[in-house]
């Protein structure tokens, strides 16, 4: 299960997009930038209830390399919403 980092605490009505950047964290803190998605609090309320996989892209290497894919993917990020301020 990854560990959500909070950078900006976000509103929970607000439904403007979302950049979550994922590194590859490592013990002696030369944490490695794997790549990043997007997406908005609407659609991780709605990853909480269905399954949702992000592509992780790194642009640097989806411009070097013709044949690139993505980093990996992301699921289960409908988790992150548990680290969101509540309002109230």
């Amino acid at each position: 299960m990854p560990t959500w980092q909070v950078a900006h605490p976000l509103c929970a009505f607000t439904f403007r997009t979302v950049k979550i950047d994922v590194y590859d964290w490592d013990r002696d803190g030369s944490h490695d930038f794997i790549g990043e998605f997007a997406t908005s609090y609407r659609e991780l309320s709605r990853a909480q209830s269905q399954f949702t996989v992000y592509e992780v892209l790194n642009p640097r290497k989806k411009c070097k390399k013709k044949k690139y894919v993505n980093s990996g993917t992301v699921s289960g990020a409908g988790e992150f919403l548990g680290l969101l301020p509540s309002r109230g």
